[in-house]
């Protein structure tokens, strides 16, 4: 799930929330559901392929070793790993 790759962010919303920062959670929840285009980055044939390959390469870029995703699916390749950099570096979650 997302909370694996951005726990701090998801965090972040409920706080905010709590506190009633509302303009803080509002924004830290773009960024949360701004970093969901991770699981269109490989394609496959359901939407649960993304899914789980888009998980994997986000944490594996994050330096979470997660492995490749189990056969059938296919691990992403070093464009798609780009991609998926570049989503969390506009979310904030990379540098």
């Amino acid at each position: 799930s997302l909370g694996n790759v951005a726990a701090n962010l998801l965090v972040e919303v409920y706080e905010a929330a709590l506190a009633e920062d509302w303009q803080r959670s509002m924004a830290a929840q773009e960024r949360a559901t701004a970093i969901r285009a991770i699981y269109r980055v490989v394609p496959g044939d359901s939407v649960f392929d993304g899914l789980l390959a888009g998980i994997k390469g986000a944490l594996n870029v994050l330096g979470v070793e997660a492995g490749p995703p189990a056969a059938p699916l296919r691990p992403c390749t070093a464009a798609e790993a780009e991609s998926i950099a570049e989503i969390l570096r506009c979310g904030g979650l990379l540098s």
